[in-house]
């Protein structure tokens, strides 16, 4: 932030401002290792589903692509 005869100047935009806290508060989660216990979970829940739905239905509700999902099974 810069100061003019004009007023404060902000060297970014609401927008920017936003994602980049975000980024922050994602990063620091993923520190703490909330973001690892969420993705165990899902995980957990695409071998879970294994057998009861499709490959192609289980990347569907995990909003993963069809290829991530059969690495993570083959990971059994």
């Amino acid at each position: 932030m810069k100061y003019s005869s004009e007023g404060f100047i902000y060297p970014y935009t609401h927008e920017e401002e936003k994602e980049m806290i975000h980024n922050t508060e994602k990063q620091l989660a993923y520190d703490e290792g909330v973001i690892q216990d969420i993705e165990q979970k899902e995980i957990e829940m695409i071998k879970n589903l294994e057998g009861k739905l499709s490959v192609e239905d289980i990347a569907e509700v995990a909003k993963l692509s069809v290829d991530k999902v059969k690495e993570i099974l083959k990971e059994k």
